[in-house]
């Protein structure tokens, strides 16, 4: 018989799926629409489609996880809509404030390429130098307390 749940579906092919048994077609059918009967199918075989769908929705293989995933999605989305009113003025006056900033490249429209954002490549050079500096100070001070601990605890032994 199988095991429970699992249902065997005919492979389709020309040989499945039609009654016909080489009829010809009768007047009161032709052109009218009619389809010929498809052998049985149980129901169990669209709710077995049906559920192989949802798979699709299933998030990290729990069902449990995935409904808290789209409750907390629905709300989050029943927040934005009944506060739409409020985002849209806040992203109105951002964009208000960011007309205003001093943005660090040159507004004249005479000056192209790479000389219009000196200030940004000179800024984001001392940034970078800046980083990489307290990068190896903390290197150094890490390896150095390594040292130190390696040698506290050798002297134990």
């Amino acid at each position: 018989m199988g095991q429970p749940g699992l249902i065997r579906v005919a492979p389709e092919s020309p040989q499945n799926g039609s009654s016909s048994i080489g009829r010809a077609s009768v007047s009161k059918t032709e052109c009218w629409g009619f389809e010929s009967l498809l052998p049985c199918q149980h129901i169990f075989v669209q709710r077995y489609k049906f559920m192989q769908f949802l798979e699709f929705f299933q998030i990290g293989g729990s069902w449990i996880m995935s409904g808290i995933t789209y409750a907390l999605l629905a709300v989050l989305g029943m927040l934005v809509i009944r506060n739409y009113s409020r985002i849209a003025g806040f992203t109105g006056e951002v964009k208000g404030e960011l007309r205003k900033a001093s943005w660090p490249w040159e507004s004249d429209p005479k000056i192209k390429g790479f000389r219009k954002y000196k200030e940004l490549t000179d800024s984001t050079m001392v940034v970078l130098i800046a980083v990489i500096l307290l990068a190896g100070f903390v290197q150094f001070w890490d390896f150095f307390h390594v040292l130190i601990v390696s040698f506290l605890t050798n002297l134990g032994r």
